[in-house]
């Protein structure tokens, strides 16, 4: 047990020294261009002196003791995986209708950041009590060292239950145990493309659903009634009638771009590189192999369509995502957490905002969906890993939300464009990952403006993305260690 706690002190001091990660938001998440890991929206849980209730909320500092049920619970830091005894089979009619006595009354203990600990999830967790009689504990680590503060706690024998992943895939790797032994990771509930990438040598390490409204899946919004007002075809216009291409979306911005006081908007090159087939940085699954696609002739695709927007001033670097809730703005790559109520765009007008998915097709060549990894896991030594399997399978399923009356997305238009046509487009089409993100968390950059092209146009992209392959190749490698 010595060796063991020894190696993950080891292994906490590297990661303090190495990375400061930015995790979901990396920039991305920031107005005008700020690279401050603060989470908008990012009100915690308010739970107060509701713990009767089933609630409870840490600093994600403090040494306190989970309070799982005590009948069962591991030795502190004892590495003891998750054993037959765990093991949860949760029933096809209602998952929650048989909860195991020796977990009612325990205490579920969920590390995560603003977003999944905003006080209007509050419902969600309760509903989740009175059904299971499960507690919940909500953690708040700070996101920009969430693996190390994480790997802190499991050394100190204060190992929370479930983690949340997101940038950090591979080296999150090494602070979770295999979940495969605790669920059936067969279920159709469980999204197979997270089960695939998060499958390391036989053992399955994170999970998510396509049910949930916590996944990583990117897309186009745009700003209907700036299109409507001015009488200019909308990227909805264009999908509804098949011709949803990028050509088409660069011409909306154009269209946009027109009228006095606004900007088209913006597709980031890395989004469409991977749409075209060829994310900057890849995974191949089947290898566990991570690979730097820097050079490849549709990343250079990517840069030049990224590059015509800049030439033509058809936005401008650093303004982010202000703009756009100003209402200035016509279109903007985005994802689940742009169109929620908290999210990138939440200060504008709730009826403005709309979505269509990544266009079909560029330069003739047929386009893919995109996604940034985003998943969900049990950490080493978790105390009450039962527990934490029924929480998951609770809170990955966007069905008990709106039972709780939460209302997550901006306006029921995005909600559906969600749940209607892009989930089903994604499971029958298929969906192309982006790990740009996990690797330039890895090297402590921006993504926004890591590899990014000045007004300057075509004319520099060869020599930038020249430029960067050696970084990029430093940051591949490491990350395909954490693998072997």
């Amino acid at each position: 047990m010595k060796k063991q706690i020894s190696r993950i002190l080891a292994l906490l001091l590297v990661l303090t020294m190495v990375f400061t990660l930015g995790g979901c938001n990396n920039g991305k998440d920031n107005n005008d261009g700020g690279t401050s890991s603060e989470v908008q929206g990012g009100e915690l849980l308010d739970f107060g002196d509701e713990k009767g209730e089933g609630f409870d909320v840490e600093d994600g500092k403090g040494d306190k003791g989970n309070s799982g049920n005590s009948g069962t619970t591991k030795p502190l830091g004892s590495g003891v995986s998750i054993t037959d005894e765990d093991k949860v089979e949760f029933d096809t009619k209602d998952p929650f209708a048989d909860i195991p006595k020796r977990l009612k009354g325990s205490t579920v203990v969920f590390a995560c950041w603003g977003d999944e600990g905003h006080d209007k999830y509050k419902k969600v967790y309760q509903e989740f009590t009175k059904k299971t009689g499960i507690k919940v504990e909500v953690r708040n680590v700070d996101q920009s060292n969430y693996v190390a503060t994480v790997t802190q706690q499991i050394a100190a024998g204060n190992s929370p239950d479930v983690l949340v992943d997101c940038y950090n895939f591979a080296s999150q790797i090494e602070i979770l145990q295999p979940i495969q032994n605790l669920i059936d990771i067969k279920d159709p509930f469980w999204d197979p493309n997270i089960i695939k990438i998060s499958t390391i040598k036989g053992n399955t390490y994170e999970v998510n659903s396509n049910k949930s409204c916590w996944q990583g899946h990117q897309f186009i919004v745009y700003n209907k009634k700036l299109f409507a007002t001015n009488s200019i075809m909308s990227p909805g216009d264009y999908y509804k009638r098949g011709q949803w291409t990028y050509e088409n979306a660069l011409k909306c911005m154009r269209d946009i771009t027109k009228i006095s006081g606004n900007y088209g908007g913006v597709i980031m090159p890395d989004l469409v590189a991977a749409s075209m087939g060829t994310p900057i940085i890849s995974y191949d699954t089947k290898k566990t192999k991570f690979s730097n696609n820097i050079t490849a002739p549709n990343v250079l695709a990517g840069y030049q369509f990224y590059a015509t927007i800049k030439e033509e001033k058809i936005w401008e670097t650093g303004m982010w995502y202000t703009h756009f809730n100003n209402g200035n703005v016509g279109v903007y790559d985005g994802n689940v957490y742009s169109i929620k109520f908290n999210g990138r765009f939440s200060t504008i007008e709730d009826s403005a905002l709309a979505a269509v998915p990544m266009p079909s097709s560029y330069q003739g060549k047929p386009c893919k969906q995109v996604g940034v990894y985003r998943a969900y896991g049990i950490a080493k030594n978790a105390k009450n890993p039962s527990a934490a399997a029924y929480f998951l399978r609770w809170f990955l399923d966007y069905s008990k939300y709106e039972d709780a009356g939460v209302k997550v997305f901006k306006n029921n238009d995005v909600k559906n464009f969600y749940y209607n046509t892009y989930v089903p487009l994604i499971e029958k089409e298929g969906i192309n990952y982006s790990f740009y993100d996990t690797a330039c968390g890895y090297l402590n950059k921006d993504s926004n403006t890591f590899i990014m092209v000045d007004d300057s146009g075509k004319a520099q992209i060869n020599g930038l993305l020249d430029s960067k392959k050696n970084e990029l190749d430093s940051a591949v490698k490491a990350l395909n260690a954490k693998l072997k």
